[in-house]
Formats: C-alpha cells, structure tokens, sequence
C-alpha cells in the first residue's frame, strides 16, 4: 500500500503514515490521508478478497486508475472484479461535474440558492 500511495501522483501531502488496524478478524484494515480531502480504505479480509475505497475532492477520472495499477503492480496476480464509480452530490439528485457542464449553479440547485 505504501508503494502504492507514493506511487500515485495526488495535489496533496500526505497527513501521515498509512494506518494499519489489524485486530479486526482474519484480515485488516489500512487507511491514508492527504492534505487535499483525498483518503484511502484498504479491506482485505485475511483470504483472498480486498477492497479498496478511494475518495477524492477532485473529479479526476485517472486518479482512481493510477492508483489500482500501482498497487496492482506490487502483486500483479490482483484482479478488478468490480470498479464503482459515485460522485457526489446535493439531497437526492448526484451528478459529476462533467454531468453538470459549463454552468456554474446546476439547474437543479437554482431553488435552492434562491431561497
């Protein structure tokens, strides 16, 4: 995980060494930080399956790539079974920027800014 992180080219310091939390059944848990709200879970659960829950701010389709293939390269007989993809948004309605366009207020957010 470690390689992987400084492998992966973030705008962001890291706020401190990955954490590993190892008392949690078979497998652990490792998690990161950076500066720029960019964080990382890392599941496995003592077998063969891991998880790894990426969050970043920015909406930069190749950050998530980057990093599966650097921590692939550590163990290249890894996987994708499943990517998922979620962006964020504002009560029920979820959009990417690329969504969104141009506009500086969403259509769906003019109600909202107006009130």
């Amino acid at each position: 995980l470690e390689k992987a992180i400084s492998s992966t080219k973030s705008s962001g310091e890291l706020l401190s060494q990955p954490k590993e939390f190892t008392k949690i059944g078979d497998g652990c848990a490792i998690v990161a930080a950076w500066s720029n709200g960019m964080n990382v879970v890392v599941l496995w659960d003592g077998r063969k399956h891991i998880d790894i829950n990426l969050f970043a701010l920015d909406e930069d389709p190749n950050l998530a790539t980057e990093f599966a293939d650097n921590f692939r390269a550590v163990n290249p007989n890894l996987k994708n079974a499943l990517r998922d993809e979620m962006p964020r948004g504002y009560g029920r309605v979820v959009n990417f920027m690329s969504d969104i366009g141009d506009r500086a207020t969403p259509y769906w957010a003019e109600h909202v800014l107006a009130a």
